[in-house]
């Protein structure tokens, strides 16, 4: 019988012990996820790295989710919550071993809001978070999942709101690495004006 394995435990893969596992929750690990409006097909794609691994996957959410269908959402919805995902394919790599996923299933979670009545472009700061597993090509089942904090702008057109992209906010250390840049760029202009 195969357990699940999520994607941070400590675990054996084809006979490789891994001191570490791919995705150990007690070390940085890197998160990348996409909602845009569903037109037809995907509009979900989420990876995440660390040491050791790595897994990305593409969805698609079920018809009426977060779709782009003009005229678009009336004011006054309420859009959000969870959703499930259709996967159209999925790979992971962990400890050297590399399979595509298949059977994959999961579910989507957007923080739920209500578009204003306003008339006026909207922007909502949002959570969006994924959980999900699928099958490895040796049958153990492996299950992965995180999430971003970020936003959506809604603009309004003809009496309804119509989608963007979700855009993430910044991580800790790309704000904190923009303003060490930003410090030594002062600090050279600032040196050049004293010559």
């Amino acid at each position: 019988m195969h357990g699940t394995r999520r994607a941070y435990e400590t675990s054996s893969l084809v006979g490789c012990d891994l001191a570490c596992s791919a995705f150990d929750q007690r070390v940085w690990r890197h998160i990348t996820i996409s909602l845009t409006p569903n037109i037809a097909g995907d509009n979900v794609f989420y990876s995440e790295r660390g040491p050791g691994g790595f897994v990305a996957v593409n969805a698609g959410t079920e018809r009426g989710y977060y779709d782009y269908n003009p005229p678009g959402y009336a004011p006054g919805t309420t859009l959000g919550g969870n959703g499930s995902l259709f996967f159209s394919s999925g790979f992971a790599s962990v400890g050297g071993y590399s399979s595509e996923l298949s059977f994959l299933s999961g579910t989507l979670f957007l923080t739920t809001f209500t578009l204003p009545s306003n008339g006026k472009e909207f922007t909502v700061p949002v959570e969006l978070s994924i959980s999900g597993s699928g099958i490895l090509d040796n049958g153990e089942v492996f299950g992965f999942g995180g999430g971003k904090r970020g936003k959506i702008t809604f603009d309004y057109v003809d009496g309804f709101y119509l989608p963007g992209n979700f855009v993430p906010a910044p991580e800790p250390g790309t704000i904190v690495l923009m303003g060490s840049g930003l410090i030594g760029v002062v600090a050279l202009a600032r040196k050049r004006l004293n010559l």
